[in-house]
């Protein structure tokens, strides 16, 4: 699935795991998410405090506890690993040993929908730009790098996930799907109040992918681009 953010028409999409969106201008540009460190242990609050700006940008410093085991933080060991019958996924920090990687499955998974749905061709630099503005994790997969995603978390509590990006061996097992859902509980957990992707008009499939997670159709201001948004502001989650 790929997105792009606000401002810009730089984006792609291959389908519900390769999601790329960006923004230029006063916003960021193309690629994103959280990077290190463990969300304490507890139960669902009573009563979630939506967090200070300060808080909120310490917070997107972090990756979260899964409490899902389909998605666990790396060196996770006993329960917290646990998962029997579905692949280990963690989430790690993007670091610049991860660039040609990224270049990789950007090139293979995104550009050909870009091109067909923009008629020009993708702008790496624009996208490796973003991707290191961004906050960037790799998607992890039985110890391989499988894809990454990237995303932007701004001060009024909108979580923008620029990029999903799986590459073709991991695509339709679910793993797009997982991750996903662990980016929600942390945006629940660290205050947001939406999640938005943008994604061209020619990706059905990544459309019906985020419909399936719960997102709706917005108003967009860009030509061939859907925008897609799900409020958090009636969800609580759990978090082990």
């Amino acid at each position: 699935m790929s997105v792009k953010n606000r401002t810009s028409q730089t984006s792609a999409s291959t389908g519900p795991t390769s999601l790329l969106h960006s923004t230029t201008g006063k916003g960021r540009q193309p690629g994103e998410l959280l990077t290190a460190g463990v969300a304490p242990n507890r139960k669902t609050p009573a009563k979630r405090r939506r967090p200070r700006s300060g808080e909120r940008k310490r917070h997107a410093g972090r990756i979260a506890a899964a409490s899902d085991p389909a998605v666990v933080p790396q060196g996770a060991t006993g329960t917290d690993a646990a998962a029997p019958t579905l692949a280990k996924i963690y989430l790690r920090p993007f670091t610049f040993e991860d660039e040609q990687t990224i270049v990789r499955l950007t090139q293979a998974e995104i550009m050909p929908v870009f091109k067909e749905t923009y008629g020009y061709d993708l702008d790496m630099a624009t996208v490796m730009n973003y991707v290191r503005s961004a906050q960037t994790r790799m998607i992890v997969v039985e110890e391989q790098a499988a894809g990454y995603v990237s995303l932007v978390a701004d001060d009024s509590g909108k979580m923008n996930i620029g990029s999903l990006v799986l590459g073709n061996e991991h695509q339709r097992k679910g793993y797009g799907t997982r991750v996903m859902k662990q980016l929600e509980r942390e945006a629940v957990e660290y205050g947001m109040v939406e999640m938005e992707v943008y994604i061209q008009a020619a990706n059905k499939r990544s459309q019906e992918f985020a419909k399936a997670l719960g997102f709706t159709e917005a108003q967009s201001f860009q030509p061939q681009t859907v925008v897609m948004t799900k409020s958090l502001t009636q969800q609580t989650v759990a978090v082990q």
